[in-house]
């Protein structure tokens, strides 16, 4: 798989995972991604608070293995692919001959809010005006 696809399915499946779980768990006494206030106290959530309505911005961290090739890249340039480690005592690995390198690096991710963050920011718009959001992409 290449670098790009590995990033995406990643937070895909971090964003929908996410999402069902907030559903399926909805009045089960369980969270997920609780809202934050100005403090952003991570061990503790208030939800009758409206100051608790901020989006929490994490940031997922990779760390991983990538070989670089000029087989199959497009005009001459080199093809970035993640390679995944093979565990056991008959594991084989035929990639010799290519260089590993590993990369590290973090994506900021903001993820769906709660249902109990969304109607902290729904009390919180009535005594103080909307909630400015700037969700534009830089990219």
């Amino acid at each position: 798989m290449d670098l790009e696809g590995f990033i995406k399915q990643t937070i895909r499946g971090i964003a929908g995972a996410t999402a069902t779980l907030q559903e399926e768990l909805e009045g089960k006494g369980v969270i997920v991604n609780p809202p934050a206030d100005r403090n952003l106290d991570l061990g503790t959530v208030n939800l009758d608070a409206k100051e608790a309505h901020l989006i929490r911005v994490q940031s997922v961290e990779f760390d991983v293995a990538v070989t670089a090739s000029s087989e199959g890249a497009v005009n001459g340039g080199v093809k970035v692919k993640v390679i995944a480690f093979e565990v056991g005592a008959d594991a084989k690995h035929g990639r010799s001959a290519e260089q590993v390198n590993r990369v590290r690096f973090s994506i900021p991710l903001a993820l769906p809010p709660s249902k109990a963050g969304e109607n902290n920011r729904e009390e919180y718009e009535k005594s103080s005006g909307p909630v400015k959001r700037n969700l534009k992409s830089t990219v």
